[in-house]
């Protein structure tokens, strides 16, 4: 194997394994029964780095929006903060108990 093709895999092989663990936050938004929500001020999509310091993940907006429609009590909750799935850009999290959605302010 040449040292070009050796760094591709290694290349692939980490890119892997960090997009497999950025699913995290969206996978543990289809069972939370409520999520913390912070607003992110500023016109970026899906940055990675709110305002307040968190590390967003990097996901699908679409799927992310989905998901959050899909999940009734999330939906509700961002309802009663006076937004909707369209106004979410970013989500982080590690299980069910601490979900966080960043939307748009």
């Amino acid at each position: 194997m040449n040292t070009f093709s050796a760094l591709a895999l290694a290349a692939a092989l980490t890119l892997t394994s960090a997009s497999a663990g950025l699913a995290n936050g969206i996978d543990a938004l289809g069972s939370a029964t409520s999520v913390s929500i912070t607003t992110v001020s500023g016109g970026s999509d899906n940055i990675l780095l709110s305002s307040g310091g968190r590390v967003m993940e990097q996901v699908d907006l679409g799927t992310l929006r989905a998901r959050v429609q899909l999940n009734k009590a999330i939906a509700a909750q961002l309802e009663r903060y006076g937004v909707t799935a369209d106004d979410v850009i970013g989500v982080t999290g590690s299980d069910p108990s601490d979900v966080t959605l960043f939307v748009r302010g």
